[in-house]
C-alpha cells in the first residue's frame, strides 16, 4: 500500500480481511494524507522534528518507533517521524 497525491493504493493480497483494510486505509489516508494536507510543509517539518526529540524521553513513542522499526526497517529519518505520527494515531484512537 502506498499514497500518491490524493490516492491511496491497497494491495488486496495483503490484507487479509475488511478489518484491515479498514486500519489500513485509515493509516494511510488519515494518518499520512489528511494530517500532511492540513498542517503544509512548514508545520508537518516541524512535527517531524518534534517527534524525533519526543523519541527521547517519551516511552510511548520509543515504543511505536521500536515497532516502525520492526515493521519498516530502513526508512529516513523524515519518513520514519511520519510513520510514527501515523502509527500513533492507531495507538490514540483505537477501534
Amino acid at each position: 500500500m502506498w499514497l500518491s497525491g490524493r490516492t491511496v493504493y491497497l494491495i488486496a493480497d495483503n490484507l487479509p480481511n475488511a478489518k484491515r483494510v479498514q486500519e489500513v486505509l485509515a493509516h494511510e489516508a488519515v494518518g499520512h494524507a489528511l494530517l500532511e494536507e492540513m498542517l503544509g510543509p512548514k508545520l508537518m517539518a516541524d512535527l517531524v522534528k518534534n517527534v524525533q526529540n519526543l523519541e527521547k524521553t517519551s516511552r510511548l513513542v520509543k515504543e511505536i518507533a521500536a515497532k516502525v522499526d520492526r515493521t519498516q526497517p530502513g526508512l529516513s529519518p523524515e519518513r520514519r517521524a511520519k510513520e510514527i505520527v501515523a502509527t500513533w494515531q492507531n495507538v490514540a484512537c483505537p477501534k
